[in-house]
């Protein structure tokens, strides 16, 4: 974590956390879905490779996935410290 824990933040910071672990699994289990289709319909010759935006597509989903998470987390530390 960026940040430093406190008693304040601990539960929501931790919460933040199990949800941005949670969202990252969901995508790289998507990710995995998709290459095996993909594979698949490569064989068969019913598809030409993965396309020219996967890898933009899955990137940028994982890079806003942890930057909305540190943005989210900034905003939780700077409301406690303002509280404290």
């Amino acid at each position: 974590m960026p940040w430093k824990i406190t008693e304040q933040n601990r539960e929501v910071l931790f919460s933040m956390a199990r949800n941005l672990m949670f969202t990252l699994k969901l995508e790289l289990s998507a990710l995995i879905a998709y290459l095996q289709i993909a594979v698949v319909e490569t064989a068969l010759k019913h598809m030409d490779g993965l396309g020219p935006w996967f890898v933009p597509v899955f990137l940028g989903s994982i890079f806003i996935t942890i930057g909305l998470f540190f943005v989210q987390g900034t905003k939780v530390v700077r409301e406690q410290e303002q509280l404290s």
